[in-house]
């Protein structure tokens, strides 16, 4: 399936766009994302605004991403890395994904080589598909959680041989396979799971 068009515009414009004919069959009109502090965002709600792809090239570097940002005097709590937000930026040294994240998009770190350790903490709802594919990542920890985390190609192609598994993990891959690669050797399943799908970890030998 092809992702929907979206059509990015000036600051302040997306209503004129709106109502412009020519523009009629284009449903998703945003504005271009904004940087505050060195990194760029998208509002995604009155409230809300998710990290987004670097405009001027790529990131760089330790990351650290606010728990809230202002914008035009308002104020935006940050909850979403979003779709190839951080894809392939090669040159990230350092990356933690703090307890304020919701939602992880597809993609969002895809070929980040020089992230080696990553830890998803229990805040994360949502992880998209190939969120961490062809990255560095050796070690995962996936922290317990009290509603259900549904992984689906997590770590394809990246050498992962260390993975730390919390509960309520649901395993929803189209394909039977695992969404974790062929390289894992060491897992550690938390005191508090109590039950792994069939084909959590199939094809991990």
């Amino acid at each position: 399936f092809y992702d929907p068009v979206v059509l990015y515009v000036p600051e302040g414009c997306v209503d004129a766009y709106r109502n412009a004919e020519y523009w009629s069959n284009i449903a998703n009109i945003k504005e271009f994302p904004f940087e505050v502090d060195g990194l760029y965002y998208e509002v995604i709600s009155d409230n809300t605004a998710a990290v987004m792809p670097n405009r001027k090239g790529t990131y760089s570097g330790e990351i650290n991403i606010p728990a809230t940002i202002v914008h035009n005097g308002a104020t935006y709590q940050v909850t979403t890395i979003g779709k190839r937000a951080f894809a392939h930026c090669y040159d990230i040294t350092e990356f933690v994904i703090p307890p304020h994240i919701t939602i992880i998009e597809d993609e969002a770190f895809m070929g980040c080589k020089g992230i080696t350790s990553i830890t998803i903490p229990a805040s994360v709802m949502f992880i998209g598909n190939n969120a961490f594919n062809e990255s560095g990542l050796t070690s995962v920890v996936i922290e317990d959680r009290d509603e259900p985390l549904s992984l689906s190609d997590l770590c394809d192609g990246s050498p992962l041989y260390e993975l730390y598994l919390g509960r309520n993990l649901i395993y929803d891959g189209y394909t039977i396979s695992s969404p974790f690669p062929e390289s894992l050797t060491n897992v550690t399943i938390g005191d508090k799971v109590t039950s792994l799908n069939v084909g959590i970890f199939y094809g991990c030998w």
